[in-house]
């Protein structure tokens, strides 16, 4: 039985480094071809496959029925794949969780309203101070009524709060980000995963 297992993992095993070799050609296309990448990408696969034979070894070695290992390896795959990733995804959610996006709204309004009920000579002062290279355009009628400089300086002030205001939402799911990769460690299958995006840059901060 051993020796079917072994023959088994080998010849799945070619398969997806067939494939695997097939997406770095395909991807050395459109980018330059890494081979420590690719290694790294083998050698990751190869650990995932034999993860699970190892799981089916241990199963088989239970002694019992075909009806029951195939029983026991859909449990399994079912517990790594989709309980586990629930379970981890509800725990990080629950305990640290992202602001509604309706607070970035208010947000928007607020800071909108608080912007254009500031003095034009003050936002207009605003203005240069987070922008000296403009400070050689300024002239006594960009405090008027329809300047085009005070319509400049609110947006700039404007986008300068709310960009403070995205920074601050952005850290929630950053943070979430961060405990999801160190739960990860705990399920090889999403381990696997986090480790394969690194390795093709496909992560969210990429």
């Amino acid at each position: 039985m051993s020796y079917k297992l072994v023959f088994r993992f080998i010849l799945i095993g070619v398969m997806a480094w067939f494939l695997s070799i097939i997406g770095f050609i395909s991807a050395a296309i459109l980018v330059s071809f890494d081979p420590v990448a690719a290694i790294w990408w083998i050698v990751g696969v190869t650990a995932y496959l034999f993860f699970w034979f190892a799981v089916i070894l241990l199963i088989i070695r239970l002694n019992q029925s075909s009806v029951h290992n195939a029983l026991y390896l859909l449990g399994t795959w079912c517990f790594f794949l989709v309980l586990l990733p629930a379970l981890c995804n509800a725990i990080v959610r629950l305990y640290y969780p992202i602001p509604l996006k309706t607070d970035a709204a208010v947000a928007l309004r607020e800071n909108s309203e608080s912007v254009w009920a500031l003095p034009r000579k003050i936002l207009i002062d605003t203005f240069y101070l987070n922008n000296p290279k403009y400070r050689h355009l300024r002239t006594t009628s960009d405090t008027s009524e329809n300047s085009n400089k005070r319509f400049a300086a609110y947006y700039d002030l404007l986008g300068r709060r709310m960009t403070a205001v995205a920074k601050n939402y952005n850290q929630y799911s950053e943070k979430q980000n961060a405990v999801a990769n160190k739960l990860s460690w705990i399920n090889p299958a999403t381990k696997t995963q986090y480790i394969l995006n690194g390795i093709s840059e496909t992560r969210l901060k990429d």
